[in-house]
């Protein structure tokens, strides 16, 4: 006899919930990563690494990306850079750019120190970040700033890091991840 699972009846389910713009909009989806534009994405970016080239130093300054793109005309509206990463490129350079990968590797390498489970949530959420990031523009967002102190929580509240540096006080799935293994 065959069984259907619980996703099977929530994806039949929402055929009939999702708005019918929403599965018109996924089906735009193939077509702009192969042919488009990824909905203006890559204007967007093309017009940022020309401000980079004119601005390599100082860049355009916190949050004016969006309206040098609009000031310099071919776009209707103020538009974002619709990824993280590129827009704090885009607008403090090469200095803010380094200061996010330094806060990210740092987040990273902190990790090792907290128990297993929590370290795997921790990372389950920091990645949800950066692929969000990839597609959003996060950088002003509180989500980012929640998701730092998320980590930087569960880090201050790690038992390697607390006055008691005693191995034997430490559980063995830290101690593994002190380790590196």
């Amino acid at each position: 006899s065959t069984y259907l699972g619980g996703s099977e009846i929530e994806f039949a389910g929402g055929i009939f919930v999702v708005p019918e713009t929403s599965w018109m909009r996924f089906s735009t989806i193939f077509g702009e990563v192969s042919e488009g534009t990824l909905s203006n994405r890559t204007i967007l970016w093309r017009a940022g690494f020309e401000y980079l080239s004119e601005n390599p130093l100082l860049g355009i300054g916190a949050g004016a990306f969006r309206y040098e793109v609009f000031a310099r005309g071919g776009f209707y509206r103020p538009g974002v850079a619709h990824n993280a990463f590129l827009g704090i490129l885009f607008e403090l350079v090469t200095i803010g750019f380094l200061l996010l990968g330094a806060a990210m590797v740092s987040v990273f390498r902190w990790l090792r120190f907290i128990p297993v489970m929590d370290r795997r949530y921790v990372q389950f959420v920091l990645v949800t970040w950066i692929i969000a990031g990839m597609s959003l523009s996060l950088e002003y967002r509180k989500v980012t700033w929640f998701v730092l102190g998320i980590a930087a929580a569960f880090v201050a509240r790690s038992p390697w890091l607390s006055d008691r540096r005693d191995e034997e006080a430490l559980p063995r799935d830290v101690q593994a991840g002190a380790d590196g293994e």
